[in-house]
């Protein structure tokens, strides 16, 4: 499930509108990272998420097949992000059946998840903190630095808010968005076990609105991948 309400910018992938260029024309369009924020749209659109990636370059895309795939789902009425659905400018649940003999521990899960990532996700982070570094929104450096320097711990560079032993928050607030992510274990899902992710967001003004915009094709495909990726590696 997903929402874009009050974003003013089409979120469904392929090829900015007349009405979007002039918007992001100075952050992507005129420079050489159109490029990849065109391909990540593409893949986004289509649910090709290894159009990203080295496989895809390396016509290795045959030796996947049978891995377990990320899937959208609704999102948890019974989270504790859910108060924050109402109005949110950005609403999705992503989830994948874990394997036998992956942990039960929530941070575990969410540090394979998020911190052994692929050369190609890293990548586009690096594109992502160029880009919106021009107009004064942090770096992923700068958002885990800001967190450790307040006590929390990072996963990843996100934030860590809150664990308990079902539901794990990480998130942050800044001047153009507030962001949540909340990692849920579901132990009673049907075909087993199956680790739930929901992103949240909130936009305070414009730049918020067009940096979700930009972003959203990146969320879904890189969040996609990192949990197909962290199933990969527990299975060994």
């Amino acid at each position: 499930m997903s929402s874009a309400r009050g974003i003013g910018i089409s979120l469904r992938g392929g090829e900015p509108n007349a009405a979007e260029r002039p918007r992001l024309s100075k952050l992507i369009l005129d420079s050489d990272l159109y490029g990849p924020y065109r391909t990540a749209r593409r893949a986004a659109s289509s649910g090709n998420l290894f159009a990203l990636s080295p496989l895809a370059a390396e016509g290795t895309l045959g030796k996947i097949g049978g891995m377990i795939k990320a899937r959208a789902v609704p999102v948890p009425s019974d989270g504790v992000l859910a108060p924050l659905y109402v109005g949110a400018d950005l609403l999705d649940a992503f989830a994948i059946h874990l394997p036998a003999g992956a942990s039960d521990d929530l941070e575990v899960l969410a540090r394979v998840a998020f911190e052994r990532q692929a050369a190609w996700i890293r990548a586009l982070t690096w594109v992502r903190d160029t880009v919106m570094a021009t107009v004064g929104v942090k770096s992923s450096r700068a958002l885990a630095a800001a967190a450790a320097s307040r006590g929390l711990q990072v996963i990843g560079y996100l934030p860590l808010l809150s664990k308990s032993a079902g539901e794990l928050v990480m998130g942050g607030d800044d001047r153009h968005l507030d962001f949540r992510v909340a990692v849920l274990l579901r132990a009673g899902a049907p075909g087993g076990r199956e680790l739930v992710v929901v992103t949240v967001v909130h936009c305070h003004n414009r730049l918020g609105r067009t940096y979700l915009a930009v972003i959203a094709p990146f969320h879904r495909t890189i969040l996609r991948a990192n949990l197909e990726r962290a199933v990969r590696v527990m299975e060994g």
